[in-house]
């Protein structure tokens, strides 16, 4: 199954630019790359989210994508840029995981993503 290998900013990175984009690596090419939520602030609609709040539950604290995700390294890496600058001086968490059903994230030979990851920062 596919997992997170890398990510950028790291997690606890600190001072990061509030026009910063998200870089996720995985260990294997992916088949596919999720849902998105590119408009709205649902933390309950993509495969990738990015919120002001660790437990995501709040629909008021995610930010919306400025578009899907660019693919690079044999579709192992896959980059993302917030639709709007983030905030100076806030933690910003991550999650990628698997609720979309059929737009999970899977590798060539169809096994999905089995759990979430979770990482944060903070801006400068």
């Amino acid at each position: 199954a596919p997992t997170v290998s890398s990510v950028t900013p790291a997690n606890g990175t600190t001072n990061v630019s509030t026009s910063t984009t998200i870089t996720i690596t995985f260990n294997e090419s992916i088949e596919d790359t999720g849902s998105i939520m590119t408009d709205g602030t649902s933390c309950t609609v993509g495969n990738y989210q990015i919120s002001t709040n660790s437990s995501f539950s709040s629909t008021s604290l995610c930010l919306s994508w400025s578009a899907v995700p660019t693919k690079s390294n044999s579709y192992k890496t896959l980059t993302i840029q917030p639709a709007a600058s983030l905030n100076a001086s806030t933690t910003y968490y991550i999650r990628v995981g698997n609720n979309q059903g059929s737009f999970d994230i899977k590798d060539y030979s169809g096994t999905a993503m089995s759990g979430e990851y979770t990482w944060s920062f903070t801006t400068q």
